[in-house]
């Protein structure tokens, strides 16, 4: 499975950083996860 993460913010790095995380905890929870 592949979780894409997708972050639209033009102005700061906060919606980035908590895509990111999200998906660093899913793969963590899940360590066959794709992440993209």
């Amino acid at each position: 499975m592949k979780l894409l993460g997708i972050s639209g913010d033009l102005v700061g790095k906060k919606t980035a950083n908590a895509v990111n995380e999200v998906l660093m905890r899913a793969k963590k929870q899940n360590p066959d996860l794709e992440i993209e």
